[in-house]
């Protein structure tokens, strides 16, 4: 009997040893998967604590929306990195970048949104309204190059005709080359552009004139005109003619309440300098 053979019995204690130790391929695949496994958890835990110290990571790691938006941004303007815009919701990243954009000088700073064009448009339409450079607005299509060059003539005072022309959008070119007619009988002095204003009524010119006038004749003469102003763009432009050429013939160009108040003004001044 084994018992009784104490080298069989050492014999078998080595064999169950053995096998014990042993292992199938079946075991140290799984052995092996779950040391990987292991490894890629601490890896990813340290990557999280390590990204949690950078300011990037400090403000994704805002659990508020609006707060984690506002770290965002504020440190893509401090930092200047167009970059941490992307990190920010769609419909913020055109300003985050257009920000930058403002700030570095540099047009190229839009390319970084150049996949939406949204967003691309409002960066460069920024650029383009703080250079006053229609220019930049060429590399847009529509509709975007409209609103662009729109914001541009807007941003030059709507002095430059051409501008108005690159836009494409019937009525948003109508309402800038209407402006643009204003702001040359204006500073130019030529009541030739009146012409091309419209002889029905318009409000939202009319009032784009009114607070034009404020810059040349005052906020009291433009408030006494008030009560006049159900008229046509056409008509105040040649009444603001008048009065900045002090020439009383314009006032046969304008129409309705606004002739009579065009001519009395002449009627007066002629009164005070007989009386002094």
């Amino acid at each position: 009997m084994s018992w009784l053979n104490p080298h069989g019995v050492e014999a078998q204690s080595k064999q169950r040893t053995r096998q014990s130790i042993e292992t199938t391929p079946r075991q140290r695949m799984v052995a092996l998967a779950g040391i990987t496994v292991l490894l890629i958890i601490i890896a990813g835990a340290m990557l999280v604590v390590t990204s949690s110290k950078t300011p990037l990571g400090r403000c994704n790691g805002i659990v508020v929306s609006q707060q984690r938006e506002s770290c965002l941004i504020s440190l893509a303007n401090l930092t200047r990195n167009a970059s941490v815009c992307g990190y920010l919701p769609q419909s913020s990243q055109g300003t985050c970048v257009s920000n930058i954009a403002l700030e570095e000088d540099n047009e190229s700073v839009c390319r970084s949104v150049i996949g939406q064009n949204a967003s691309y448009a409002q960066c460069v339409a920024a650029i383009g309204s703080k250079d006053m450079n229609a220019a930049y607005c060429s590399s847009l299509g529509e509709p975007y190059v409209s609103s662009c060059a729109y914001a541009v003539a807007n941003a030059q005072g709507f002095t430059d005709l051409k501008t108005c022309q690159l836009i494409g959008n019937s009525s948003m070119y109508r309402d800038c080359s209407y402006k643009s007619y204003y702001s040359s009988a204006i500073y130019q002095r030529k009541a030739s552009y009146c012409g091309y204003l419209p002889q029905v009524y318009n409000s939202s010119l009319i009032y784009y004139m009114l607070q034009s006038s404020t810059k040349f004749f005052g906020i009291s003469n433009v408030t006494s005109v008030l009560p006049y102003l159900n008229t046509t763009p056409q008509s105040y432009c040649y009444y603001n003619l008048a009065l900045l050429k002090y020439n009383e013939s314009l006032c046969g160009s304008t129409t309705g309440s606004l002739n009579t108040l065009c001519t009395s003004a002449f009627s007066e001044k002629t009164q005070s300098n007989s009386t002094a």
